[in-house]
């Protein structure tokens, strides 16, 4: 896993899980993420 902690933006829970990477042009990784809590997704680009 990674060093940074994921936290859910809606309710702040910090067990995420990671649904899936995808890669996207110009070398970047969209990581989507799923909050098993609040049931909230987003996604972030590394």
């Amino acid at each position: 896993m990674s060093g940074s902690k994921i936290v859910c933006p809606r309710c702040g829970y910090d067990d995420i899980a990671l649904v899936k990477k995808e890669m996207i042009s110009g070398g970047g990784v969209n990581r989507h993420f799923r909050c098993p809590r609040c049931s909230h997704t987003w996604t972030k680009k590394t």
